[in-house]
Formats: C-alpha cells, structure tokens, sequence
C-alpha cells in the first residue's frame, strides 16, 4: 500500500521524477518523464532512457553521473533529451543518494524539469546585450571619428591655403612649385581619409533619392569585375520587382564596392563571389537592435573564401582594423560600410566560417515614398 501511495504521489507530481538502483540502473521513471519522452516504462528502464540524450551532450551527462554515483554527491545538471515530438529539450536534472538510517546507499532519487524556454530566452537577452554593446561602442568610435575628422579637416584647409601662397609666388617650374604641388596632392589624399572618417561616423550629409538597389549592384559588379582575379566566379541574383531604397547613391555604391573588396581578399586562392537582393517583411520580433519593423531589401554579398575567426567577426567593423599586411589595407573598408547602412536606417547581419567563407546580409528599409511608386 505504500509502494503504491508513493507511486500515485510520483505521478501527480508537477516534475519528472526518476529513481535508481545502487547499480546505476534507472528503476522508476513517474508518468510526466514518460509523456515527455513519449516512451513506455520498459523502454526506459535500465540505461534505456540514455537512448534520448543529445549526440553532444550524451558523453557529458553519463560521466557525470557516474561520477556522482560513484563519490554518493548530489548530482545537478543541464542537458538536451528528445520529446515524444522529435524535438530535443533543454532540462536540469537534479538528484540525491538515498541512504537508509543505517547508512546503506540504495541510490539516487532525481527530479527533472523542462528549461527549454528560459534557456532561449537567456540566450535572446544575451544576444541583444551584445548587440546594445556593439551599437554603444561603434556610436562612441564614431564620435571619435567625427571629432578627428573635424580637426583634420581645419588642419588641412591651412596647409592647403598656405601651399597655394606657396605655388602662387613660386617661378613656374622650380622646385618650390614642385614641392607645394607635393603638398597639394598629400592634403588631397588626406581629405579623402577624412570623407572616409565622415563616413564611419555617419556625419557626411546625405544626397537622398529614390534608388534602384539592383541597378546600383549590378552597375558595381560591372565596374569593378574586370579588376577581381580570374579564379573568382561571380554570381548575380535579383528577385523580381525588387522594392526601391531611398537613400545616397552614391555612399550605397561605396558600401557595395568595400564589401565585395573585403570578399575579393578573403579569396587570394579564387572561389565563388555571390551577390543577390531580396524584399523581405521584417517583424518587430526578427527586427535588429535600433531598427524599426517594416519592409526591407535585403543585399547579400557572399564569399566562399578563409572565413573569420569569432574574435576577428567582433572588431571587423572597427576603424582601422584589419587583418591584411602592413601597407595592404587602412582598415576603414567594413567601418564604412557600416556606417553607411546604418546612416540608411539598415544593419548588417555576418555569418562566418573558417575554410567555409563569409555571409555579409544587409538589409535597408524601403521609404514611403519608394512603396508609392
């Protein structure tokens, strides 16, 4: 009768609930650990239910559970276990020794609940922590970068106006002429670096207008396909009636041209460049950190090239950094395009690889104005 009592309290019991023999064989499983599992009582018993355990955390869980057999400790682990539907689910399993007043181990008692949702959920805050961060960190570069620029910017206008006084009172043909066309030309190329710091920082004024994106991405590929290395195949895919962006021209054809440099590098031994633009309906569920819900063109550019390590994907937008040689690249390449798409109200989504290649999604929202034409 009390076998029976302890049973029936076991199945009305809002946990799963298992119980071992000494011998590390599972004896017991309650009625919600079966409607879990979808399986009978004899399948389960023995080591049988093992047969659910995750691929990657089986070895894991079999070791700690003997381990914890064999040192009598309370046992407490997370680990995925198939549902009766196929599906794996995240539980932690909590166990104790049983042992008689006489000091005799029988074995263990555990009970298990079902985490799956808080472990998402954990797992959704921690990806939107890292994502608050990124957004904290790139708009204090980009203050930085602002700040740099403007006083680049005065810095130059001086030497620029001082090296004209220069040419202007100089004989035709001397070295003096010479040297202020010198400095002429250096304070030009610095200039471009300080358009090229407004960028990042997203400070240079926009020249907005209703843009075709395909017709930008085809007229960069066309542009610049002649200078990519003849090992590299390149693949174009637009859908049809592809929605119209309202954004710079120009500063999308520079953004498309640095990543499509970045995917060109990342393939010294040839592969396979892939760009392609798609409509997409972005819910505020799916919706990145600072961006609104709505429709978006998304612009993919990919690469079958040598991929990126996870601590090289966490500073690849960052100014100046760069993983080429010294003298093969200034780093503001993936900076710019940053901040370019997120000047457009966009973000950019990256998955990478190592010896697989890289992913690079954009996606810029469609104005009103472009949805009415």
């Amino acid at each position: 009768m009390e076998r029976v009592s302890a049973r029936l309290m076991a199945d009305l019991a809002p946990v799963m609930i298992w119980v071992s023999g000494a011998d590390k064989q599972c004896i017991f499983f309650n009625r919600p650990w079966l409607e879990f599992r979808g399986r009978r009582m004899e399948e389960e018993l023995g080591d049988g239910w093992t047969e659910g355990l995750h691929p990657e955390d089986k070895e894991m869980c079999i070791q700690t559970y003997n381990r914890s057999f064999d040192e009598r400790l309370p046992l407490r682990m997370e680990y995925r276990i198939r549902r009766h539907d196929g599906t794996y689910r995240w539980v932690l399993d909590s166990a104790k020794p049983i042992i008689t007043e006489d000091g005799t181990f029988m074995g263990y008692i555990g009970t298990v609940i079902d985490i799956d949702d808080m472990k998402r959920t954990e797992e959704l805050n921690r990806k939107l922590q890292e994502q608050v961060f990124h957004s904290q960190k790139m708009e204090a570069i980009g203050s930085m970068a602002a700040g740099l620029a403007h006083d680049l910017k005065n810095l130059l206008t001086v030497i620029k106006g001082n090296s004209d006084l220069i040419k202007a009172h100089s004989e035709k043909g001397s070295k003096t002429e010479r040297y202020a066309d010198n400095i002429n030309e250096a304070s030009m190329r610095a200039s471009e670096l300080v358009n090229k710091l407004l960028l990042v920082s997203r400070r240079q004024p926009m020249n907005r207008s209703t843009v075709d994106l395909g017709s930008v991405a085809y007229g960069t590929l066309q542009l610049i396909e002649s200078l990519l290395p003849a090992g590299i195949e390149v693949r174009y895919e637009k859908e049809e009636g592809l929605w119209p962006v309202e954004g710079d021209q120009g500063m999308l054809e520079q953004m498309l041209v640095n990543l499509v440099t970045n995917a060109r590098d990342a393939m010294p031994s040839g592969g396979t460049l892939l760009i392609s633009l798609r409509n997409e309906v972005v819910s505020e569920a799916a919706v990145n950190n600072g961006a609104s819900p709505g429709c978006y063109v998304v612009l993919t550019v990919s690469d079958s090239g040598i991929g990126m390590t996870p601590e090289v994907m966490s500073r690849m937008f960052d100014p100046f950094f760069t993983t080429k040689p010294e003298g093969k690249g200034t780093g503001l390449g993936l900076s710019i395009a940053y901040g370019v798409v997120k000047g457009h109200g966009g973000w950019i989504e990256v998955k990478s690889e190592i010896g697989k290649g890289s992913v690079f999604n954009i996606y810029l929202p469609v104005g009103q104005k472009a949805l009415q034409i």
